[in-house]
């Protein structure tokens, strides 16, 4: 069967058994015109049957020697049945292109079919157990990259993860995030003949997450800038809850009359540990 673009008008040929009752999108391959084909809308070439008149049956008797043979056709019938070969021809060569065209003419078939083969092909490789598995897996990994990268947001919310992160190396709450100094104050203070600085104050935490409450350090300095002495300062509560303070207290020997100046800072982590570890050293020696 054959179909004519609206706007071009050329023609196409398809299968006519499978073409479906609703119609079907066809694209023209010369204009680019997409438009709905339906069965009304086929149409097929039958030769024209030449009438005959009775007058046409009626044979005159034209002389011989002007007349051919009755067998032979003149000259005039040669060169029609010449003409309509060419035509004949020329229709079968163009049905022959247009055939080779019209297999990705159909935009949504052609689709369609790659769709199952990829649908085939995956459900004939991999099988519905093979499938839950690998997306179980996929989820068990995009929940540890959440619980790994949140750690800490989910510390605050959960307080009882944090020994689970523990368990694996993980730390899971912040060493002295958001902590400062407020009410600091000093005093002198004389015992047994020796003269010592107190310094006093309090630690606030005044972030949202519950911070590792590091040790203090207390150094005194000359006007000059050298380090008189320092002293360090170790808590025995390890973690300060969002919102709450710590008070702090330090003594350090003023081994110097000169010094003025006396600066509060928080130990970083693992330095304090080294030099516990250093001093146990001293005093095994």
């Amino acid at each position: 069967m054959l179909i004519s673009c609206p706007t071009c008008n050329a023609v196409y040929t398809i299968n006519a058994e499978q073409f479906p009752e609703k119609g079907k999108k066809f694209k023209c391959a010369e204009c680019g015109k997409i438009w709905t084909v339906m069965p009304d809308d086929l149409f097929d070439i039958e030769p024209e049957k030449q009438k005959i008149t009775p007058e046409q049956t009626e044979i005159s008797q034209p002389l011989a020697e002007n007349n051919p043979p009755e067998n032979e056709p003149s000259e005039t019938e040669n060169s029609s049945l010449k003409t309509t070969e060419n035509e004949d021809e020329n229709v079968r060569k163009m049905f022959e292109m247009l055939s080779h065209d019209t297999k990705g003419l159909f935009n949504d078939g052609a689709s369609n079919n790659k769709i199952k083969k990829a649908v085939r092909y995956f459900k004939g490789h991999f099988s519905i157990v093979t499938i839950n598995f690998i997306l179980s897996i996929i989820f068990f990994i995009f929940l540890l990259f959440i619980l790994y990268f949140n750690r800490y947001d989910v510390v605050n919310i959960i307080p009882r993860t944090e020994k689970i992160y523990d368990k694996i190396g993980l730390e899971s709450v912040y060493y002295g995030r958001d902590l400062k100094f407020t009410n600091v104050e000093t005093k002198h203070i004389t015992r047994k003949g020796k003269h010592f600085i107190e310094v006093f104050g309090r630690i606030n935490n005044e972030g949202k997450y519950k911070s590792l409450l590091p040790p203090v350090k207390a150094t005194v300095y000359t006007p000059s800038g050298e380090v008189v002495n320092e002293e360090s300062k170790k808590f025995t509560i390890p973690v300060l809850e969002s919102g709450f303070n710590s008070i702090f207290r330090i003594l350090i020997e003023n081994i110097n009359d000169k010094a003025e100046y006396l600066e509060l800072d928080f130990i970083p982590k693992g330095e304090y540990v080294e030099k516990t570890d250093e001093k146990e050293t001293e005093k095994t020696k």
